[in-house]
């Protein structure tokens, strides 16, 4: 969910041939234009995983019934910043996952959108925060902070933390 124009979460997991079907979103038609010609460019890469790219917006209530229930994983990237949509996304999280399934999401801090999301979801999923889910990125946070970095690097805004939720 929330591809935005490159899709790189979901291009990249298409290309390791794992996954059955991958579906690229989002809610911005120009964005979903661009998602369209980057699979149909990168369509040999896929193997026989099954790859498109769709508008789709935050409302649980235009939810086609193909989708509910559906997803073994979903993943999404920085979609915590607007606070007024929160609800909105959880409810449709909640029904777009399968039972069983997981979600990934990796967003910053913001100044607190995201420990905002992570209370309203606790509602309906078990929540897990973590900021050290891989060596490489924990790494280059810490040289960057240890850095002179004249105001660039600020963790609140570029450090994406790992938020995994699961079905209660």
């Amino acid at each position: 969910l929330g591809s935005g124009m490159t899709g790189l979460a979901g291009v990249f997991l298409a290309a390791t041939k794992g996954p059955k079907e991958v579906i690229l979103t989002d809610g911005n038609e120009k964005s979903v234009t661009n998602l369209k010609r980057i699979i149909s460019r990168n369509q040999s890469s896929f193997g026989k995983t099954r790859v498109t790219g769709q508008i789709f917006t935050w409302d649980e209530h235009k939810i086609s019934s193909d989708f509910m229930d559906r997803f073994d994983v979903i993943i999404c990237a920085d979609c915590l910043f607007f606070t007024e949509v929160h609800e909105s996304l959880i409810a449709v999280l909640k029904s777009l996952l399968r039972p069983t399934g997981k979600i990934y999401m990796f967003a910053p801090e913001r100044s607190g959108t995201l420990q905002q999301f992570c209370s309203i979801a606790m509602e309906r999923f078990r929540v897990e925060v973590t900021d050290r889910y891989l060596d490489i990125v924990w790494h280059k946070h810490e040289q960057y902070l240890s850095e002179v970095s004249g105001g660039i690097y600020n963790p609140d805004i570029h450090l994406p933390l790992c938020i995994v939720l699961k079905n209660k």
